[in-house]
């Protein structure tokens, strides 16, 4: 399942180049798309990140420049461990702000929508359900802006991104069906809060599961 592949100019991949060389017997290239040898499939459904199709891609006597290895022969493992850091603190910056949307467009739908004659909002029921989505939402925030300060210092901390993408990929689906439920019936109808939980259900198993951050 590779990401962005129908629509890609170019990939990174790793290969072993050393086999029994273990975590140093790997090496990164980047592979042209039209290179001899490389073939895309066609695209998968899939329930959420419409934005972002996947396919397999299949290397067959496919031959690659020495001037396309990233790092060095070795050093694919070192190459995939530094762009994980990246990958887990900007890829899931995209998450906050969908989860802001969702939680202000929540907070006017709880304020407007009446029920006996008054806000549900004033509910303690709805408003406690309310502070646990913004709790979510800032402390994901602050442990997502932890990492890329971290990032921007150039700090070898490999910690915070995993901890960033961990909070921020199981904030947004618990926020996402929160929103789904304080929207009742509308909640499931075609709308932001419900493309969150399509598309927060994947956070939790690309760039690496959340079972492995832990």
């Amino acid at each position: 399942f590779i990401t962005n592949a129908p629509v890609r100019t170019s990939s990174w991949c790793r290969r072993a180049t050393a086999p029994g060389g273990g975590y140093f017997g790997l090496t990164a290239f980047i592979v042209e798309a039209g290179t001899p040898g490389l073939t895309v499939g066609p695209p998968y459904d899939k329930t959420g990140l419409h934005g972002s199709p996947m396919a397999d891609v299949h290397f067959e006597d496919c031959h690659v420049p020495l001037d396309q290895v990233l790092g060095g022969e070795g050093a694919g493992a070192s190459v995939f461990t530094s762009s994980m850091k990246w990958e887990r603190t900007c890829l899931f910056a995209a998450y906050l702000g969908t989860m802001k949307r969702v939680l202000d467009g929540t907070l006017a739908y709880v304020g407007e929508r009446e029920q006996f004659g008054v806000p549900i909002g004033s509910n303690q029921a709805v408003s406690h359900r309310i502070v646990d989505m913004t709790l979510r939402y800032e402390s994901a925030r602050l442990m997502l802006y932890k990492a890329a300060r971290g990032l921007a210092d150039g700090s070898d901390d490999e910690i915070a991104p995993a901890l960033a993408k961990l909070a921020v990929s199981e904030a947004a689906l618990q926020l996402g069906l929160d929103a789904v439920q304080l929207h009742g019936a509308l909640g499931i109808l075609t709308g932001e809060a419900e493309a969150l939980v399509r598309d927060a259900m994947p956070s939790r198993i690309f760039s690496g599961t959340n079972d492995i951050q832990k």
